[in-house]
């Protein structure tokens, strides 16, 4: 049996003040067309999972709410029978995503979005195989009890969680492998720079709660990665690169399980049904770029051609090696990357140097405009000296002095 795994869309996501809606919209049609074309060639997928944080915020704008919309209208419509599975990550707005759930349920397509029913599985049937499917929503403190209290911690919520669907899973479908969704962090894991990452374990999940489970599918990790020794729980990675030090390249996972019906599922408790996972690359609208020179090797004659043209349709953070920022540098850098997002300066050498708090104290203390004045561009441009720094310079003095 063949699943697809993606998760955090963060459909509604605005990239430093530019809607991303059109760069989403690029990227679920590629899901579409792959599941279209395995269902043509006659080995269809049984199901496309979803691992949370389907919108950026709890309050997604509408055009978010469109896109999701026209999605599962179009897949349910060219890829009939097909089960889609969708739980609320931390973005999520758990009570307006699981809108018309129920109605929903009826085409399957399965929100999760509560702990009301995440002992209940769905059962997925093709052929001689069956496979049953679990959610997990985001847990909040609280959502979970146990033995009438209330937890609190994200390792104590899972446990629970966990212990619950692998005892009803072994009493009723004890012969046949399981998959859960969940959106968490899980130990071990490594974190990309667009997520907002907790500091410290004390929001991490211990990975041997999901032993049973032939395969996790988890979200809230932006990169993708196995987070298991066995290569059985992944993350299937961010929908798009949301940072220019994310890896530029995304994608979903391809899943597929041995699930013959009179096959054991499970071997001391443990999964022992045999998967293997694929990987499907994503082709980014505009694909993100580091661009690392100096002004007059990207704007004039003597720019260079090459580096511009293959970095021209990418969104593009430009880091400008000149000793000081070239005026209008932003404007003139839009001539030739109009998906331009962002300048900065490369540190220069010596840059940033930090003196002992005393020194500094005596600095400021001294009530020297010339000291402070030095004192502060050391600090920007470090030992770089040409004509427009030491002009900077005598500038600010001479305004310090009136």
């Amino acid at each position: 049996m063949k699943i697809l795994h993606t998760s955090d869309w963060h459909l509604g996501k605005v990239f430093h003040e530019k809607t991303l809606i059109e760069d989403q919209k690029f990227v679920l049609d590629q899901i579409i067309s792959v599941m279209k074309e395995a269902s043509a060639s006659g080995s269809p997928y049984a199901a496309l999972i979803v691992s949370g944080d389907i919108y950026d915020r709890a309050v997604p704008p509408s055009e978010a709410v469109t896109l999701l919309d026209d999605f599962l209208v179009r897949l349910t419509r060219e890829v009939p029978g097909t089960h889609i599975f969708l739980n609320a990550g931390n973005h999520d707005g758990a009570g307006r995503l699981s809108f018309a759930s129920r109605f929903l349920e009826k085409n399957n397509i399965h929100l999760a979005c509560d702990t009301k029913n995440y002992t209940t599985p769905v059962i997925i049937e093709m052929g001689d195989e069956r496979c049953a499917f679990y959610q997990l929503p985001f847990l909040t403190p609280l959502s979970i009890k146990k033995d009438g209290a209330l937890l609190r911690t994200q390792q104590d919520l899972y446990a629970e969680a966990v212990a619950h669907i692998a005892a009803a899973h072994k009493a009723s479908y004890a012969d046949v492998p399981a998959v859960i969704n969940a959106h968490l962090f899980a130990s071990g894991s490594s974190v990309s720079a667009s997520e907002r990452s907790n500091v410290g374990a004390v929001e991490q999940v211990g990975t041997d709660l999901f032993a049973p489970f032939a395969y996790g599918a988890f979200g809230h990790i932006h990169k993708c990665q196995p987070v298991d020794t066995e290569k059985r729980l992944w993350y299937s990675g961010a929908l798009l690169a949301y940072n220019f030090d994310d890896d530029p390249v995304t994608g979903m996972n391809e899943v597929t399980i041995s699930c013959v019906k009179g096959t054991a599922a499970l071997d001391a408790d443990r999964a022992c049904t045999p998967v293997s996972v694929k990987r499907i690359p994503f082709t980014a609208l505009h694909p993100i770029a580091k661009v690392e020179a100096e002004m007059k090797d990207l704007v004039g004659s003597s720019a260079d051609r090459a580096l511009v043209a293959e970095n021209r349709e990418k969104y593009v953070q430009v880091i400008l090696t000149d000793a000081v920022m070239p005026l209008e540098a932003f404007a003139n850098l839009k001539t030739v990357f109009p998906h331009l997002m962002t300048v900065t300066m490369k540190a220069q050498a010596g840059a940033g140097k930090s003196s002992s708090i005393e020194a500094r104290k005596a600095v400021i203390d001294s009530n020297d405009p010339a000291k402070i004045i030095d004192q502060f561009m050391s600090d920007i441009y470090g030992d770089a000296d040409d004509e427009l720094i030491r002009a900077e310079k005598a500038l600010f003095v001479e305004e310090a002095a009136r």
